[in-house]
């Protein structure tokens, strides 16, 4: 009979990620890459901005996961962090006037 390899839990993976498992954090982002793109393509509506600020989520948790303890809930907080880069989106595009509405193609001008 072959035993499956027990899956670690979030904490476990990020305290293998502060001791020096790169492969670690390859991990976590596996496992919530498709929930976060998800979330960020929804809000937004743009495929191309969802990957590029789902990708600036896991960079920015790359750079606070030395402050985590074992009790910190990666998945909420990665999901929080997604969540503000796509309100700091909206903000700027309210006040970029670059920023162009979507407009139907066949109307009429």
């Amino acid at each position: 009979m072959i035993e499956q390899p027990i899956e670690r839990t979030d904490a476990e993976l990020v305290a293998a990620y502060r001791a020096g498992d790169v492969r670690a954090f390859e991990d976590l982002h596996r496992r919530h890459v498709a929930s976060i793109y998800r979330l960020v393509h929804r809000t937004l509506g743009d495929a191309l901005l969802a990957e590029d600020i789902a990708q600036e989520t896991f960079i920015r948790s790359l750079r606070t996961l030395d402050r985590m303890d074992e009790s910190f809930n990666f998945g909420g907080w990665l999901h929080t962090v997604a969540q503000n880069l796509c309100r700091d989106e909206l903000r700027r595009r309210r006040r970029d006037p670059r920023v162009e509405e979507k407009q139907p193609a066949d109307r009429e001008i």
